[in-house]
């Protein structure tokens, strides 16, 4: 028999009690091999249906808070033209030529570049109007980023509360699979 010294004994005890030899046993005898490298990546993860949905929710959620983001943005440069149109007949009407003359200048400039510029002040119903657009289109990005973050913020806890029912049920491929998200959305490890 292979097995010597205390595991021979052993098992050569036990073979005398059951009635069998102890060359039976050298089918079992086990003999130590290095570990086969694996990598992450030849690893397959199976996504649980829970992450699965979770994950597809999350991302309806996202493309519909920046499609508001982009309809907003989309819009805005014709408020802003309806406002300078609205500023300039106030101006008229109110007799005010340079407030007139500064809307339809300004008007007419942004028709034809589309580029967002703010005037010099010399203005003030002028300047006025511009602070009101910057003031909104800053209100547009907080309330995308805002919206953004509390999203996130519900996804990552309902990812760790997965990750701690997959790792009490000992689903550990499960757990990992959420874990490597709960990665991609923190970035942290």
């Amino acid at each position: 028999m292979r097995g010597e010294g205390r595991l021979g004994s052993i098992l050569g005890a036990y073979a005398a009690k059951c009635r069998c030899s102890a060359a039976d046993f050298e089918a079992f005898t086990f003999t130590p091999k290095p570990p086969a490298e694996v990598h992450q990546a030849d690893v397959a993860v199976v996504e649980p249906k829970a992450l699965t949905d979770l994950l597809a929710s999350h991302a309806a959620e996202v493309e519909k808070i920046e499609g508001v983001f982009a309809e907003k943005r989309r819009e805005w440069p014709d408020l802003y033209m309806a406002d300078l149109e609205k500023l300039s007949d106030e101006r008229r009407v109110a007799g005010d030529f340079a407030g007139y003359n500064a809307a339809v200048e300004e008007l007419e400039r942004y028709m034809s570049t589309r580029e967002w510029r703010m005037s010099d002040g010399s203005n003030r119903a002028l300047l006025e109007l511009q602070e009101r657009h910057v003031e909104k289109t800053q209100k547009y990005k907080k309330d995308h980023d805002d919206a953004l973050a509390a999203l996130n913020a519900r996804t990552i806890s309902t990812m760790q509360n997965l990750l701690s029912k997959f790792t009490r049920e000992n689903d550990i491929a499960a757990a990992r699979a959420v874990n490597n998200e709960l990665i991609k959305l923190t970035g942290n490890p």
